[in-house]
C-alpha cells in the first residue's frame, strides 16, 4: 500500500502563535526567513548532524555554518 503525505504552508497566524507558544518567540519582528536547497547531499548531511551532535540547531549548522 502506497500512501501519499502531503505538506501545506502554515498560514501567517499560525505560524506566529506556534513560534509564541512553543518556542517563547515574542518579538517575529527580529526573525528572518531562508531559502534553501534541499537534495540527497544535504538530506545525508541533516542525518549525520543529527546523529553526531543531538543538537536543536541541526538546520542551522546544515545550512547556514560554512
Amino acid at each position: 500500500m502506497v500512501k501519499l503525505f502531503l505538506m501545506y504552508p502554515m498560514s501567517a497566524i499560525s505560524s506566529i502563535t506556534m513560534l509564541n507558544n512553543q518556542f517563547n518567540v515574542k518579538n517575529v519582528g527580529i526573525l528572518k526567513d531562508t531559502v534553501v536547497q534541499l537534495g540527497i547531499n544535504e538530506g545525508l548531511k541533516i542525518l549525520k548532524t543529527c546523529m553526531e551532535l543531538e543538537s536543536d540547531m541541526v538546520l542551522t549548522r546544515v545550512f547556514l555554518d560554512s
